[in-house]
């Protein structure tokens, strides 16, 4: 299963997924049991073990590439 990271778009401020390995995102609304959409993406990262430096490089490598040398944080 490829990691997900879960943030707001940075133009935007839409919610997206970053799946660990592609490029670009997805639009989520990630919203469960009448959650806002900042507490389930929050739920959703601790479930994934994601940092907000882990969210930070993985939105990095999804607009620049998985192997760019930040990706190595990854490995």
């Amino acid at each position: 299963m490829k990691r997900q990271f879960y943030t707001r778009h940075p133009d935007t401020n839409e919610p997206i997924q970053i799946s660990q390995g592609e490029s670009g995102y997805r639009n989520v609304t990630p919203v469960a049991h009448n959650q806002d959409t900042d507490t389930a993406m929050d739920m959703l990262n601790a479930f994934y073990n994601n940092t907000p430096r882990d969210i930070e490089i993985a939105l990095a490598c999804s607009m620049f590439g998985w192997d760019t040398p930040i990706a190595k944080h990854f490995n």
